[in-house]
């Protein structure tokens, strides 16, 4: 997915959705999944990209300020989604598939870009406006983000993969995960 938008879609790219090659009537439900994980993936790469490209910019203390409290926050969200697969939806999905380690690339990849994530939470709950550095800002998303932004990118094409296993079960699974995400969210400040 590409628009003529570089402020909101680079330098992370956004996910074509699932629903530009399928459609989800007549689908299997694993369809609406993928689909539902690419809108928050790419809700997480937009912000991703806004605070990427708006760093160097930030010169004000209260826009600096605002700019760490963002990042914090998107951190919070990051974390608060990936929780929500490795407690709910990993387990049920590998239970449904009766394939006990199926999602483990997807643990994998959440594990390779967990310590640049708690380094830039780390810094953007640290810093000051006074001793911001836009580049040390870019310089830790650096480490992480093209790891973050390729297991958001494949994560899709697992969850359009499960269209083997049954979708009511799937169907079931995703809404009880949904229900333990909104029990969660105040939890984390991310209240809906």
């Amino acid at each position: 997915m590409t628009t003529e938008q570089p402020w909101a879609d680079t330098p992370f790219p956004l996910i074509e959705s699932p629903l530009k090659t399928r459609s989800l009537k007549d689908s299997h439900y694993c369809v609406k999944v993928a689909t539902d994980m690419t809108h928050a993936h790419n809700t997480m790469l937009r912000a991703l990209n806004s605070i990427y490209n708006q760093a160097p910019h930030v010169h004000a203390p209260t826009d600096i300020t605002d700019l760490l409290f963002y990042g914090t926050t998107w951190v919070n969200l990051v974390e608060h989604h990936h929780d929500a697969e490795e407690t709910y939806f990993f387990p049920a999905v590998e239970r449904i598939a009766a394939m006990p380690g199926l999602m483990a690339e997807n643990l994998d990849q959440h594990r390779a870009f967990h310590d640049g994530m708690l380094a830039f939470k780390a810094y953007c709950t640290t810093t000051t406006a006074e001793t911001y550095d836009s580049k040390k800002l870019l310089d830790i998303l650096d480490s992480f983000c093209l790891v973050l932004q390729e297991h958001l990118t494949e994560e899709i094409d697992t969850l359009l993969a499960l269209e083997k296993f049954d979708a009511k079960q799937l169907e079931a699974e995703w809404a009880e995960m949904e229900r333990g995400l909104i029990a969660r969210a105040d939890k984390v400040g991310l209240s809906l």
